[in-house]
């Protein structure tokens, strides 16, 4: 496996940068381009190939090609953080009654749009790092993310 991530990233560095930025999302994102997840992130930022430029200048093109969509979360001079996801899968997660009961606590509505709830999601980002409940955007079990609010000091049993 690691002779083949080595291969991948070889490979990829020899390609233009709107080639490299499509590979290197595509490859971050494929669980929910095969609809396993129903969402992923990825910072996208200029030091890297100018990949912040690229999907500034060609999202539209790769969302076509990849079929999936994207909403950006957070976004500064240089980088920007994309929530790229799969609508159907997202939509479920979202509509489940735990889930949307647990997610009422931070101003999120069973009524609301995927977009308003991304909206929200969007807002808490810019006063939080990394907002507890995106976990469960990104797919995270209920309990674990339940988990890591209630022990914040809590030893991660994987990173």
């Amino acid at each position: 496996m690691k002779l083949a991530v080595k291969a991948f990233r070889e490979k990829i560095n020899t390609l233009n940068d709107v080639e490299y930025m499509f590979n290197v999302i595509a490859y971050n994102i494929a669980p929910t381009i095969k609809g396993l997840k129903a969402a992923t992130t990825v910072t996208l930022c200029n030091h890297d190939k100018n990949m912040y430029n690229s999907w500034k200048n060609f999202k539209h093109e790769l969302l076509d090609k990849l079929k999936v969509k994207a909403f950006e979360l957070k976004e500064t001079t240089n980088a920007i953080v994309v929530m790229f996801y799969d609508e159907k899968l997202l939509n479920n997660r979202l509509q489940d009654k735990r889930v949307a009961s647990f997610l009422e606590q931070f101003g999120y509505k069973l009524d609301m749009t995927i977009n308003e709830k991304l909206d929200i999601l969007k807002k808490r980002y810019d006063v939080s790092i990394c907002p507890h409940e995106m976990g469960i955007f990104l797919g995270f079990p209920l309990q674990d993310v339940q988990t890591f609010i209630e022990s914040p000091h809590k030893e991660c049993l994987l990173c």
